[in-house]
């Protein structure tokens, strides 16, 4: 088992294990699928401070929104 360090310039990113017997290609595809989840996830939570500064909104809407999969925008029919 090895733990790699990931960075970008001097800020540390996250911790990577693996092994010893992976392939550069299959590592490398590992990362960048792990940063770039961590990078969707940092836009959702901006988005939702900025959601929640900006205009009272009803926070329990917005989290059945994403379970069902609807845009918190989206109209809802009654």
């Amino acid at each position: 088992m090895v733990k790699l360090h990931i960075k970008k310039g001097d800020d540390s990113q996250f911790l990577c294990e693996t092994t010893i017997g992976i392939l550069v290609d299959e590592l490398l595809a590992n990362v960048v699928a792990v940063y770039n989840g961590r990078l969707k996830v940092q836009r959702i939570c901006a988005g939702l401070l900025l959601i929640f500064s900006v205009s009272p909104v009803n926070c329990q809407f917005i989290w059945m929104a994403c379970a069902f999969g609807m845009s918190a925008t989206q109209p809802i029919l009654g």
